[in-house]
């Protein structure tokens, strides 16, 4: 990536408070959420349900859009078997990565990082374990998007990941290996 590559942040709110989220935010001077999961909601962090969390930015000064329509990572439970149609994960995710509404908002969304700074959530922390790493962070590197992750513990910055250089068969890997 070069310096002039726009930037997406991405964070996983997992079972962390809202203050704490809206913290980070503050932190790395969001101003644009784009909420990636599939199903906005959490009984674990019931601050991040959709609703709720569009109030909670409102009130921040930062916007929030769902795109989890377009841009979720695998359905959970009964919606599972339906969203596969009989194939496997990793054929999943190759026909997730083709889909021309995927394209789509892979590139709008680059395009508006240009102007932004903007994070994408999704409810797994760790990014390694969620598709923000291992279905959106290669998209977007095809556009040039610069991809770091905050850990939402520390607040500190989490480069993008090479997941072929960490060890992992290929970006639809599940189960992380040691680097």
């Amino acid at each position: 990536m070069s310096d002039s590559s726009p930037v997406i942040y991405t964070i996983g709110h997992s079972n962390h408070t809202r203050d704490r989220s809206l913290e980070l935010m503050r932190l790395h001077r969001i101003d644009l959420l784009i909420d990636v999961r599939a199903n906005p909601r959490s009984r674990f962090a019931p601050w991040s349900n959709r609703e709720r969390l569009q109030r909670s930015l409102a009130q921040c000064g930062v916007d929030c859009l769902w795109s989890g329509d377009t841009l979720g990572g695998m359905p959970r439970g009964p919606k599972l078997a339906g969203a596969l149609h009989g194939m496997s994960v990793d054929d999943w995710y190759r026909s997730r990565r083709s889909a021309t509404s995927f394209l789509t908002a892979i590139a709008d969304i680059s395009l508006t990082a240009a102007g932004n700074r903007l994070v994408l959530m999704c409810s797994e922390e760790e990014p390694t374990r969620c598709h923000r790493a291992l279905l959106l962070e290669p998209a977007f590197r095809m556009h040039d998007v610069d991809i770091r992750h905050i850990d939402p513990k520390s607040g500190e910055i989490q480069f993008g990941f090479d997941l072929a250089q960490r060890g992992l068969r290929d970006e639809q890997e599940r189960t992380p290996s040691s680097p």
